[in-house]
């Protein structure tokens, strides 16, 4: 054989070889790159949520639930989702509202019922320009007095 056969046979081999192993690229990418998250307790969070402790009233008065305050540097436009019917100063809430930077609105509920601890369940979802925040489900309880109920006894328990 020829030198020329043999440079010929050489050259397909290694032309073989390159066309069967990689390309020299890559699919994957594993990289360490420090992370750090900070969990905050409700009321410092960007969106705080702050229950009341003492929610005890007579029928027919308001009861406020939670505080919902805006901490970030932007408005957030805040939705609460309930069943019951909640309100703000009075009013019922019924649609988006808008809570400016460093501003909170107080969550009522109108004591309708008297008798046991009423829960209220509710969850709520925000957005702004730069954020979208969403609670899990959220259950607050007030206890609802009937309008006569007193510590007082006026019952006449006197025995003959």
């Amino acid at each position: 054989m020829s030198r020329i056969k043999y440079a010929s046979i050489g050259l397909a081999v290694v032309a073989a070889l390159i066309l069967l192993t990689a390309s020299g690229a890559f699919s994957a990418v594993d990289a360490d790159r420090p992370l750090e998250v900070s969990v905050v307790e409700d009321d410092e969070a960007y969106l705080a949520i702050d229950e009341k402790a003492d929610r005890s009233v007579k029928e027919g008065e308001s009861v406020g639930l939670f505080n919902v305050t805006n901490n970030l540097s932007e408005e957030i436009h805040v939705t609460i989702d309930s069943e019951a019917e909640l309100e703000k100063n009075g009013d019922t809430i019924d649609s988006t509202e808008t809570i400016s930077p460093g501003e909170s609105i107080t969550v009522e509920k109108t004591c309708s019922e008297s008798g046991e601890d009423q829960e209220v369940e509710y969850s709520i979802e925000a957005d702004s320009e730069s954020v979208d925040i969403e609670t899990d489900d959220r259950t607050v309880t007030f206890d609802c007095e009937g309008a006569n109920d007193d510590d007082g006894d006026d019952s006449d328990d006197t025995e003959d």
